[in-house]
């Protein structure tokens, strides 16, 4: 129950149809700016995109509508549908720039060309499957990390792992390469860092509520 109470400040949709169109228009503005910036073409941009365009930031999309909606169910569909519209917006926004656009080898001059269809649906159609598997899963995890407990401890630390997790290994494949260009490993790096020490702050953080806690116990039982 404390657990619970601990959170409740932190939920804001907590009807169906507040949690289907957050979840719908939140997803798809997010798809459709990873994708306009990434296709931006700014060096300003480039450290954003890097940071957009990263399995963790969607997963961290997924588990703050969770955490947002009210009770398991909303936050289960919340995480499905931020994930889902956000590939809709993603691949969308790719199309209408141009993404699928292909010269049509047929034609030696090069002058035609046409909009590959057939890898524009797959490439949604696969993302969408996925998003529907682990969608769930991380609105789950997002409501979770409102309780105040040891398990919303647990929640809370999923994303900082999986964010270190995918900068470790992008780090450690793609450096020995030596294509990696020092504003790619210097943002990898700086999320990796961040990532490392908001979790051990979580954790601090955890171990002083229950010393404080504790004591406070202590104190009520020797009076």
């Amino acid at each position: 129950m404390m657990g619970e109470r601990a959170g409740a400040s932190t939920v804001r949709l907590r009807t169906w149809p507040a949690t289907l169109v957050a979840a719908s228009v939140g997803g798809f503005v997010f798809g459709l700016v990873v994708s306009a910036v990434n296709g931006a073409g700014i060096p300003a941009l480039v450290p954003v995109s890097l940071i957009l365009g990263v399995g963790w930031s969607w997963a961290g999309a997924a588990i703050l509508l969770g955490r947002l909606a009210a009770g398991w169910r909303r936050s289960a569909l919340a995480g499905l549908t931020v994930l889902v519209l956000a590939v809709c917006g993603y691949y969308v926004t790719d199309l209408l720039r141009g993404a699928y656009r292909s010269i049509n080898q047929s034609n030696p001059t090069g002058a035609t060309s046409f909009t590959d269809w057939g890898t524009f649906a797959n490439n949604v159609l696969f993302w969408s499957i996925i998003s529907c598997i682990v969608g769930p899963l991380l609105g789950l995890i997002g409501m979770g990390s409102r309780r105040g407990d040891a398990r919303g401890l647990v929640c809370k630390l999923v994303l900082p792992a999986v964010a270190a997790a995918e900068m470790v290994n992008r780090l450690r494949s793609d450096l020995p390469l030596g294509r990696t260009k020092p504003v790619v490993v210097a943002t990898w790096t700086t999320v990796l860092v961040s990532a490392l020490a908001i979790a051990a702050l979580l954790v601090v953080r955890r171990l002083v509520e229950r010393s404080a806690a504790r004591r406070s116990r202590v104190s009520r039982s020797s009076h």
